[in-house]
């Protein structure tokens, strides 16, 4: 699969994107650096759905959506998902109105494609969701950091009937 080109040209759009979605399915994503990297997952699936690592940054990964990874066990999702550190810069939400989820699933040493699920969250949602658990701020990261960040937990995906996917 090409690489999705940056600048303008980006904007293949949101049909393009969900076929790429589609075309990863079942997929084993490439992971590089430490085990101890926490984002190599998100940027394997980065480079498997986009063709290249967008990485951190004000805007979101793709210009039709957010990308966000999620890490599943068979019909659970075992950890919350992280949507964006909180600074004075930038707010991570304002990048997340439309979130393309990639469920992501290790079996073994490898970790594998099993779904997706494409989101659209409205401003005044979240606070709707923050009121609800299903949005939360926590550390953000390394032990001993004030760093914080918002995530979503994971009653947030089987409660809007996102996972397990049947």
């Amino acid at each position: 699969m090409d690489p999705i080109p940056e600048g303008p040209a980006a904007a293949g759009g949101l049909d393009e994107l969900m076929t790429r979605a589609r075309a990863i399915v079942g997929k084993r994503v490439s992971l590089v650096g430490p085990s101890t990297h926490k984002g190599r997952v998100g940027e394997g699936v980065e480079r498997l759905l986009l063709g290249r690592v967008i990485g951190a940054g004000p805007g979101a990964d793709h210009p039709a959506a957010e990308v966000k990874s999620v890490p599943v066990i068979g019909e659970r999702v075992v950890e919350r998902v992280k949507l964006g550190v909180l600074s004075d810069r930038s707010h991570p939400l304002g990048k997340c109105g439309r979130i393309l989820f990639v469920f992501c699933e290790r079996r073994g040493d490898d970790v594998f494609i099993v779904g997706h699920a494409l989101v659209t969250i409205e401003d005044a949602r979240w606070l709707e969701l923050w009121r609800a658990g299903l949005l939360v701020e926590t550390a953000a990261g390394i032990s001993g950091d004030e760093t914080r960040g918002l995530y979503l937990t994971p009653r947030f995906f089987y409660e809007r009937g996102l996972w397990p996917v049947v």
